[in-house]
């Protein structure tokens, strides 16, 4: 077929349109994805029923169940684990519980029959622990239930999960930035004793290995 150049004009401005389409709109642009940031708690603050009108704040976690007869038992220590100085700009917050492998020292730092912690979110948050065990902060929310390890085999790996996700908490405070708490129980249903007890660390240093709870925020 022989094309005039008239007929080849034609079909370059009924060309020219769809040129114009493709190119207003080009191939997407794979964005690289945000870098998450992560805070450990300010502080831990143990409830203890031998001490029921003080709050006991630092950076170890414990919990406690002792028999209370054959068949019964009862918690003893509770813990409220806060974070403060999260970003009032942060989202998508997370709680995250970890611990390292088989050979770190310490390890198993909890004793049975007793291995299930109930998890609350509490409300208002408690970051200058203030709680004490006759004067509990208030549960707002159940969000998970925790095991804590009682033995531990050769080659065992570090592990971690998340227990709880949600809204970056509220203000509290003078410095803008926003809080959350949460209780630690053993479940009541359980009827035998059992305690856990460690360090809180995000590890960073010569020899220590993430161990415990932290928050991850803005994914």
């Amino acid at each position: 077929m022989h094309l005039t150049t008239s007929t080849t004009s034609s079909l370059l401005l009924l060309l020219s349109p769809l040129t114009s389409l493709t190119s207003a709109h080009p191939s997407p642009t794979l964005l690289p994805p945000r870098a998450c940031s992560t805070l450990g708690p300010n502080t831990i603050n143990i409830l203890e029923k031998g001490d029921p009108t003080h709050p006991h704040p630092g950076q170890i976690f414990n919990l406690a169940r002792g028999s209370t007869g054959p068949s019964t038992s009862a918690n003893d220590f509770t813990s409220v684990v806060s974070f403060s100085y999260i970003p009032s700009s942060a989202t998508g917050c997370q709680l995250i519980w970890q611990y390292p492998g088989y050979s770190y020292p310490g390890i198993p730092f909890a004793t049975g029959p007793a291995t299930q912690a109930d998890v609350w979110l509490v409300e208002p948050p408690d970051p200058t622990a203030t709680s004490t065990w006759n004067g509990p902060p208030r549960r707002d929310q159940f969000v998970a239930t925790l095991r804590f390890p009682t033995e531990r085999k050769q080659g065992d790996q570090p592990f971690k999960t998340t227990l709880w996700s949600g809204t970056c908490g509220r203000a509290v405070g003078a410095d803008g930035g926003l809080s959350l708490s949460f209780l630690f129980e053993y479940s009541d249903w359980q009827q035998g004793g059992g305690s856990v007890r460690f360090y809180n660390t995000l590890g960073g240093k010569q020899g220590l290995e993430p161990l415990g709870f932290s928050i991850v925020f803005s994914c």
